[in-house]
């Protein structure tokens, strides 16, 4: 599992060409994960 935080002015999340989310300046959080992660990867 690996999560990155990152400060932004503003940040969209598009999908086929339509933006279903945006905000403004905040925390943007990518998380990832993988087959076999659990509960004691957190």
């Amino acid at each position: 599992m690996r999560v990155l935080v990152q400060r932004v002015s503003r940040a969209a999340v598009h999908v086929d060409g339509e933006t279903v989310a945006a905000i403004g300046p905040g925390l943007l959080l990518f998380a990832a994960f993988r087959s076999g992660d659990g509960e004691t990867d957190l």
